[in-house]
């Protein structure tokens, strides 16, 4: 999110610096809870993590897991849109804090870095129907 910083101060005529926040995402998020598991690019041990999805879009996914995410983290996802099927891309951690609705629990928001067309049209079809062109 970007941040702009000004607005009208009606009371002394004069501009008052404010924070306000803006977003930048270019595709709608949907609410969805998709189980997803995860590896960390790079890490030889190949640990598979475990995670929610909370909402997502065709650009990225949020998620809530046990473990805490570095941004700038890069992950390997697998995300199980139903019984038969699930999307696989190369994500990138661009936030992360603690869970405001689980104790002990972290949310993260991904950017998806490497995505296949295929992939990517497969899931936009999954959230917005088959109508959806990509």
């Amino acid at each position: 999110m970007s941040k702009i910083a000004e607005e009208t101060d009606a009371n002394s005529g004069g501009m008052q610096k404010t924070l306000v926040e803006k977003e930048r995402r270019f595709m709608a998020r949907l609410s969805k809870a998709f189980d997803v598991a995860f590896e960390l690019v790079g890490d030889a041990a190949h640990i598979t993590y475990n995670a929610v999805s909370k909402n997502i879009s065709g650009t990225g996914v949020k998620i809530s897991l046990e473990k805490y995410l570095t941004v700038g983290t890069q992950i390997e996802l697998c995300i199980n849109i139903d019984e038969k099927d699930s999307i696989k891309a190369i994500g990138e951690v661009v936030w992360s804090g603690p869970s405001s609705e689980e104790k002990d629990s972290y949310d993260a928001g991904i950017h998806f870095v490497r995505i296949e067309s295929a992939e990517r049209e497969k899931l936009l079809n999954y959230l917005y129907g088959e109508h959806y062109l990509v």
